[in-house]
């Protein structure tokens, strides 16, 4: 029932088969699949909302924050579900994402927005590169201004000056 519900918000079509293929999708028990909604934590409540988009297959995908979705291992499944739906079927996303790793992944095409602002246009790995730059640059202000931080700024300095490193996922690219 929770399955069919999660069908009926997104205005998918569905009938037994795609009911019992998006329950599969999901990977919980029918005890829990026909719980109380409001007993479900929230990885479970993920699982149910994301099965049936699972299944759809369109021209064009509008995604927020891919990697949301339930616990690591589901986030994985429904990220390779996306991305195989993407690059496979050649489709079009557009991608809101606080994940550099994803947009170098996915994309051919990145717009850097800021506040609403474009401000570049280009490659993932270029655009993503001088995010990346502005970032730490604004850190370093950051670190420079706040008092908070300057016990622990050799640590920070330390941290990005590395070459190697990648920014977390909490920065928006």
């Amino acid at each position: 029932e929770n399955i069919k519900r999660s069908f009926d918000m997104f205005d998918i079509q569905n009938d037994s088969e795609s009911i019992k293929k998006a329950a599969k999708y999901t990977e919980l028990t029918n005890e829990k699949l026909n719980q109380n909604i409001k007993k479900y934590s929230t990885g479970m409540k993920s699982r149910i909302a994301f099965a049936p988009l699972s299944l759809m297959n369109k021209e064009i995908y509008l995604i927020d924050e891919i990697m949301a979705v339930g616990d690591i291992k589901f986030s994985k499944k429904s990220y390779d579900t996306i991305v195989h739906k993407i690059k496979e079927r050649n489709a079009c996303a557009v991608i809101c994402t606080h994940s550099i790793e994803t947009v170098l992944d996915i994309a051919t095409k990145v717009v850097w927005l800021d506040n609403g602002k474009i401000i570049q246009i280009g490659k993932p790995k270029s655009v993503c590169a001088k995010f990346e730059d502005h970032i730490r640059s604004l850190t370093r202000k950051q670190i420079q201004r706040n008092s908070f931080f300057n016990n622990k700024s050799i640590f920070f300095k330390e941290i990005l000056d590395r070459k190697s490193t990648r920014l977390n996922s909490s920065h928006r690219c």
